[in-house]
C-alpha cells in the first residue's frame, strides 16, 4: 500500500493530520514486470553482445544500457548518459554518417535508421558499430522517442577488410601475371619469327635439293641429314610453344594414320646417327609382331619420342640406349632404355614438373627442363600413360602406353594412306603469275627457284609499298606475302588489294613463322584466302596452289611429261607501260643474241628520257640478271 498524508487547518484553529492509505498493488506489479522486462531485454542484449541506448527527443536526454558503456570498455559511472559523450566518441570522420542517416530517417526518407560507424574504445582503439534503431510517433506524427542497439561488428570488418586486402592482392597478382602473359606470348612470337625464318631457308633449300635427280646418293644422303637435324630444331622451338598451348588447353590432337615401321625407321635414323657422335650404341628392337599401319596423331607422337630418346642420349655417356617397341592387348608400348646417370628415387616426383631440372649440375644447363612436362601432358592427350623406372648410375627406363585401333581394321586403315607423290614438273594450260611479297631475300628465293622450276611466271618484291606497284602492273593470279614486313605488313597490302577495283579477286596467302592463331585469323579477317606457316612444306603449298589456281599437275612419270618452260606474263594498263616499238626491238634482237650486257646498256642509256617505264626496265633487269633472254623476248613482243 502507499500511505499518503497530509495536514488540514480544522476551524477554531485546530490542525489534523489526514492520512489516506492507497492499494498500489496493481501498480506495483505493472512497476515489477517493466522491470523484469527491462531486466530480460538488457540479459537479452548482452548474451547478443548488443547494447541498448534510449533517445527522449522531446527532453534531449539519452541513456545508454551498462552492455552499450562495457562494449567500449567503461563502467557504469564512467561513460555519461548525454549525447555529447557520445559525439565525443565517434571518429571524426563518421560524425555526418551518423547525423545523416539519422536526419534521413526521422524525415521519413528512409523506412528504418541503420548506421556503420566507427566508436572510440577506452584503451584507445576504435571500433566498428552497427547502429539501428526506430522511433515513436505522436498522433501529430512527430518523432518523440528514438530507441535502438549497438552491436560491435569490428571482427566482421577485419574479415571484410582482409578479403579486401586479397582481393586486391590477387587483382594485382592478375594484373601481373596478365602482364607477364603478354610479355611471353610477345617474346614467343618474336622467337618463333626469328628461329622460324632462317629454318625456313634450311628446309626450303633441302626439299629443292632433294628434287634434283642429278644428285649423287652420297649427296642426298647429306642433305637428308641436314633436312633431319632441321626437323629436329624446329620440334625443339616447338617445345616451348607447345607448353603454352598445352598448359592454356588450346592443344587439340589431330590423329592420322600411318605407317608404323616407316615412322619408327625415321626416328631411328636419326638418333642412330647422334648416337654415333657421342660414341654410344643405339639399337631399335621390336618386342612383338607390329601393326602395319596406326592411327593416332603422328606429330605428337613423334614429339614424344624426341623428348624421350634426346633425354636418353643426353644423360647417356657410355653404354647403350635402346628403343623398343611391342604390342600387348591391343595396347601399343613404347620403350626407351639408357644405361645413363639415372635418376634418385627422391627426385622422380620432379621431373614431370615445368622448368625443373634434377640431377648433375651440367646436365641441367642443356635443357629447359620442359621436355617430360610436354611428354606427359601430350601422352595424357591420346589417353595413353607414361610410367618410369630408374635407378642412380645405372640409367632409365621410360616407357608410354597407347591405346591402337582394332587389328581387324587395318584395310580402313590402309585406305588412309596415299602413295608417295610422285614428282610433279609442271602443270597444264596457260602460265600462272604468282608474286612473292618478302622483306627477306632468302625467303623469296626459297619459293621463287621451287615455283619456276613447275613453270609459273615468276614475279617479287621486297615491300608491301614494291608489291601494291607490281600486283597493279603485272596482275598476278596469285599473290602470296609475308606478314611482318618494316613498310607496308602483309595485313595492310592485303586490304589494299581488297580495295583495288582491279585487284579485289586476286588470290592472297598469307605466309608467316608466326605459329599464333590470331595472327592466322587476322589473316583471314583482313581478307587473305589461305594461310601458310614458315617453313613452308612444299607438299602444301603444291595443294594449296591446285585448289586456288585449279591447277592439273604435270607428273615425271607421265607420257606427256614435258617440263613447261618458266615464262612472265606482263599485262598492259595505264599504270604499266610498254617500251616504244624501236625499243622493244633492239630488247628482242639483243636477247636473241644472248648478249646481256648489251640489254643493260641500252635500259641505262634510255630509261632517262623514259621514267614512265621504270617499272617495266625494272623487270627486265631482273630477268637479264637470271640470264632468262627467252622470256625477255616473249614479253617484249607484245609490244610491237
Amino acid at each position: 500500500f502507499q500511505v499518503q498524508e497530509q495536514a488540514i487547518l480544522w476551524p477554531h484553529q485546530r490542525w489534523v493530520r489526514l492520512s489516506i492509505l492507497i492499494d498500489i498493488t496493481e501498480h506495483k506489479q505493472i512497476e515489477h514486470a517493466f522491470r523484469s522486462s527491462e531486466e530480460r531485454f538488457e540479459l537479452a542484449m548482452k548474451g547478443a553482445s548488443n547494447g541498448l541506448w534510449d533517445w527522449n527527443l522531446e527532453t534531449n536526454k539519452v541513456y545508454f544500457s551498462p552492455r552499450y558503456k562495457e562494449m567500449l570498455g567503461y563502467q557504469e559511472s564512467e561513460f555519461k548518459n548525454d549525447l555529447e559523450e557520445w559525439r565525443r566518441h565517434i571518429h571524426p570522420e563518421d560524425l555526418n554518417v551518423c547525423i545523416t542517416a539519422l536526419n534521413n530517417y526521422l524525415e521519413k526518407q528512409v523506412t528504418k535508421y541503420e548506421a556503420t560507424f566507427r566508436m572510440s574504445h577506452k584503451n584507445g582503439h576504435y571500433l566498428w558499430i552497427l547502429s539501428r534503431g526506430f522511433a515513436i510517433w505522436d498522433q501529430q506524427n512527430k518523432p518523440v522517442r528514438l530507441v535502438g542497439t549497438h552491436a560491435d561488428i569490428t571482427g566482421q570488418k577485419e574479415i571484410e577488410e582482409a578479403l579486401k586486402q586479397a582481393l586486391a592482392t590477387a587483382e594485382q597478382a592478375k594484373q601481373a601475371a596478365d602482364v607477364a602473359n603478354r610479355a611471353k606470348s610477345t617474346f614467343l612470337a618474336n622467337m618463333s619469327h626469328e628461329l622460324r625464318t632462317p629454318l625456313n631457308g634450311i628446309l626450303g633449300y633441302t626439299q629443292i635439293l632433294l628434287r634434283d635427280n642429278t644428285l649423287s646418293a652420297k649427296h642426298k644422303q647429306g642433305i637428308q641429314v641436314i633436312e633431319k637435324s632441321g626437323e629436329y630444331l624446329l620440334t625443339l622451338i616447338n617445345d616451348i610453344l607447345d607448353l603454352s598451348k598445352i598448359e592454356a588447353g588450346k592443344v587439340e590432337l589431330s590423329p592420322n594414320r600411318f605407317v608404323l615401321n616407316e615412322f619408327l625407321q625415321g626416328i631411328t635414323d636419326l638418333f642412330r646417327m647422334r648416337a654415333q657422335q657421342k660414341g654410344i650404341q643405339f639399337s631399335y628392337q621390336p618386342l612383338s609382331p607390329l601393326p602395319p599401319v596406326i592411327y593416332v596423331d603422328e606429330k605428337r607422337l613423334r614429339q614424344v619420342l624426341i623428348n624421350l630418346l634426346g633425354n636418353a642420349l643426353k644423360f647417356t655417356t657410355q653404354g647403350s640406349v635402346n628403343l623398343r617397341v611391342g604390342v600387348e592387348q591391343g595396347k601399343l608400348r613404347i620403350q626407351v632404355e639408357d644405361t645413363g646417370i639415372g635418376i634418385s628415387p627422391t627426385e622422380l616426383d620432379k621431373i614431370f614438373i615445368p622448368f625443373q631440372q634434377v640431377g648433375d649440375q651440367h646436365y641441367r644447363t642443356e635443357g629447359t627442363g620442359l621436355g617430360l612436362s610436354i611428354t606427359k601432358k601430350l601422352v595424357e592427350l591420346m589417353q595413353g600413360e607414361l610410367h618410369v623406372k630408374s635407378a642412380l648410375n645405372k640409367g632409365s627406363i621410360f616407357w608410354i602406353v597407347l591405346d591402337l585401333p582394332e587389328i581387324a581394321n587395318e584395310e580402313s586403315l590402309f585406305s588412309g594412306i596415299q602413295d608417295i607423290p610422285v614428282p610433279i614438273i609442271g602443270f597444264e594450260g596457260e602460265v600462272k603469275c604468282i608474286l612473292i611479297v618478302d622483306d627477306k631475300l632468302e625467303s623469296r628465293l626459297i619459293l621463287i627457284d621451287f615455283l619456276r622450276t613447275l613453270g609459273f611466271s615468276v614475279i617479287e618484291a621486297a615491300s608491301g609499298k614494291e608489291a601494291m606497284e607490281k600486283a597493279v602492273c603485272y596482275r598476278p593470279d596469285l599473290i602470296m606475302t609475308d606478314i611482318v614486313m618494316p613498310d607496308i605488313n602483309g595485313f595492310e597490302l592485303t586490304r589494299q588489294i581488297r580495295n583495288s577495283a582491279d585487284l579485289k579477286d586476286t588470290v592472297v596467302i598469307a605466309i608467316s613463322a608466326s605459329v599464333f592463331e590470331h595472327h592466322q585469323q587476322e589473316s583471314f579477317q583482313v581478307g587473305c584466302d589461305d594461310f601458310i606457316p614458315k617453313p613452308i612444306r612444299f607438299q602444301q603449298l603444291l595443294e594449296r596452289l591446285q585448289a586456288h589456281l585449279n591447277l592439273i599437275w604435270i607428273y615425271q612419270d607421265m607420257d606427256f611429261s614435258v617440263k613447261v618452260k618458266p615464262q612472265v606474263r606482263l599485262e598492259t594498263s595505264l599504270d604499266c607501260l610498254g617500251p616504244p616499238a624501236e625499243i622493244a626491238q633492239l630488247l628482242i634482237e639483243f636477247a636473241e643474241l644472248g648478249d646481256v650486257g648489251s640489254i643493260m646498256q641500252l635500259i641505262e642509256t634510255v630509261q632517262a628520257d623514259h621514267q614512265e617505264l621504270s617499272l617495266f626496265f625494272q623487270k627486265i633487269r631482273e630477268l637479264a640478271g637470271n640470264f632468262d633472254l627467252d622470256e625477255i623476248a616473249d614479253l617484249v613482243r607484245v609490244y610491237l
